[in-house]
């Protein structure tokens, strides 16, 4: 019996010896690549910083880098086994629905930095203006090539060149436009003096992912904490990189590349810093609805099929544990009951680090949602209409408090709704869109709308292309205009009455003063030959058509007061017979001058 206790006893050592050894850290570094997809430069400074700090070394990683050639495409160098991990464009979602196992790991630029570049010269800022000319373009620039569609300028009325992969070429007029990274080339054209136009995609609601991290199907399921812990060392790299961009510009000098000045590198972290985001999103996040919209981009531009799949595309950081492994963990526990502390540890560790991860993630979220809320703050306070609708189908996707009093209709009721349906004439809105593509903005035009009772009302518009939830869409600022059109309506119409009473006064006097002229030139040339009486009979005549002239001026003031509402109103009786026969003496004199007597009987 004491045998058998000793024999159990030391095989229990044993096999606890045996655990011991088990967990102990493996000192050896498993070796793999990283291929880049150009030369060294701060574009990858975080993959330095995670070499020169030790966070590779520190989880059991000896990484190499690899530089890229002129013509080199990592994707291919990952799939033939160059490397196990590589730095791709967007076109990754092309080369997965191609049949190539490729799985996106983390992407490091929020936005991407491909541009298009061209010389500044008189009426050449407009991306239209490169329609039928040449340019240079690099590979794995898809993206670009969907902006060019985007804007309906014809691929094939351009001639595209091979990339010198310099700005010397587009000085010295060996094309009209090169591609070129935001991050990059600028610097050399503002080093030189040269005035440059840059063309984003961004412009035309293409605003894709930039240098995205990748690997392969195999590796994932062949290297599972292999690939874990590139990511998590290379995420940790940039996040250093970001922070100490002075640190890593002298090892960039030091120990990968001079072929960069200092400035050139300082330029460099500066745009790179922008276009990752550090202070607004985590280094690396995917958002899956993003990636849905970059693959329905180029879906839309005939680079993808309609139904395409996102299925493996993206990696999966923190994937459920199978029934299957918890079942052997379980019957570890109960074999091993020294193991039990052990593992309580490492998930309380686990554990521990996931809710510090989940609390920043939620604080960054949490950043984000203000930002957003911000802005939605000052479109609902604004103290005009903002209607923005979808540019793709016509919808009305959101309405500011003050459109839904002037369209006198509710936000349920709007939304989704075609916003061509507050025009008075539809087909409006077309050319709005028009004018749009044309110029990149519409500002002050008038149109004429109409609420949702069907009232009209003249307005001025204002619009101008935004991203808005991650679609394309047209953003309205609009400035009711009625009551300035009906202004002007009134002053026409006062103008064309005040010609007509110019037209009547003027045919009113010409009667009476000639008549006075009349007679003044008898009496002055014939005054000799006039007898006494006729004289007498003059100078009468001279006295009445003066006091019809009088009274027909008298009765013009009469009627400017009225039109200003300053005359007084007292009824009284008047004879009408009077009035009748007093009009009747403004006829006399044309009467006796032409010897056609008149007689007017009265009843």
């Amino acid at each position: 019996m004491k045998a058998n206790t000793k024999i159990w006893f030391l095989t229990l050592l044993l096999l606890v010896s045996n655990l011991g050894a088990f967990s102990a850290p493996i000192q050896t570094l498993d070796s793999i690549q990283l291929k880049l997809k150009w030369k060294h430069q701060f574009q990858f400074a975080g993959y330095y910083a995670a070499i020169e700090k030790g966070y590779y070394k520190n989880n059991g990683l000896f990484v190499e880098i690899i530089e890229a050639e002129h013509d080199d495409e990592p994707i291919s160098s990952v799939l033939n086994g160059e490397a196990q991990y590589g730095i791709a464009s967007s076109d990754i979602i092309l080369a997965r629905n191609s049949g190539f196992p490729v799985v996106l790991l983390a992407n490091i630029f929020q936005h991407s930095p491909h541009i298009f570049l061209s010389l500044k010269k008189d009426g050449n800022d407009n991306i239209h203006d490169l329609a039928g000319k040449t340019i240079m373009l690099e590979n794995q620039t898809a993206e670009l090539l969907a902006y060019l569609a985007m804007e309906q300028i014809p691929l094939d009325d351009l001639s595209f060149i091979n990339h010198t992969f310099s700005p010397q070429s587009l000085i010295n007029q060996e094309a009209d436009a090169m591609s070129a990274y935001s991050t990059d080339e600028p610097f050399l054209l503002i080093e030189s003096g040269v005035e440059y136009n840059i063309f984003n995609p961004r412009a035309s609601g293409i605003d894709f992912y930039g240098d995205n991290l990748f690997t392969t199907d195999d590796e994932i399921q062949n290297h599972p904490q292999r690939v874990k812990a590139f990511l998590e060392a290379s995420l940790k790299g940039w996040d250093y990189a970001l922070k100490n961009q002075d640190a890593l510009i002298n090892i960039i000098l030091e120990h990968y590349s001079t072929r960069h000045s200092k400035a050139h590198l300082e330029y460099e972290a500066q745009q790179t810093n922008r276009l990752i985001m550090p202070n607004v999103i985590e280094i690396g996040y995917i958002n899956k609805d993003r990636w849905r919209r970059i693959g329905e981009i180029y879906s839309e531009l005939g680079m993808l099929p309609r139904e395409f799949s996102m299925e493996g595309l993206i990696y999966e950081r923190n994937p459920q544990p199978s029934n299957k492994k918890a079942y052997i963990i379980f019957g570890i526990i109960i074999s091993f009951t020294i193991i039990i502390s052990f593992i309580a540890i490492r998930f309380y560790s686990l554990s521990k680090k996931l809710k510090d991860e989940s609390e920043n993630r939620k604080q960054k979220e949490k950043l984000i949602s203000g930002l957003e809320e911000r802005y939605r703050n000052l479109a609902e306070n604004a103290p005009f209409p903002i209607i923005i609708s979808s540019s793709e189908d016509n919808k009305i996707l959101y309405l500011n408090p003050r459109a839904c009093e002037k369209f006198e209709i509710t936000s349920h009721l709007a939304l989704k709704k075609p916003s061509s349906m507050l025009y008075v004439e539809p087909e409006k809105r077309n050319q709005l869109i028009s004018q749009l593509n044309k110029h990149g903005f519409v500002k002050n035009t008038e149109f004429k709308l109409k609420t949702a009772g069907g009232k009209e009302f003249w307005s001025l518009i204002s619009s101008n292309f935004i991203s808005f939830d991650g679609h394309p869409a047209l953003f309205s600022a609009i400035m009711d205009i009625t009551d300035s059109k009906e202004l002007e309506d009134k002053l026409i119409i006062a103008n064309q009455d005040k010609d007509q009473l110019f037209s009547i006064i003027a045919h009113d006097l010409r009667g009476p003063l000639g008549t006075l002229d009349s007679l003044l030139e008898l009496l002055v040339n014939e005054d000799e030959n006039i007898p006494q009486e006729e004289q007498q009979e003059i100078l009468l005549r001279l006295k009445e058509t003066s006091k019809n002239t009088f009274e027909l001026l008298e009765n013009l003031l009469m009627w400017s007061l009225s039109q200003k509402n300053d005359i007084s109103f007292h009824p009284k009786e008047n004879s009408i017979s009077e009035i009748i026969q007093s009009n009747l003496l403004l006829f006399t004199e044309v009467s006796h001058q032409i010897r056609l007597p008149y007689q007017a009987e009265l009843e």
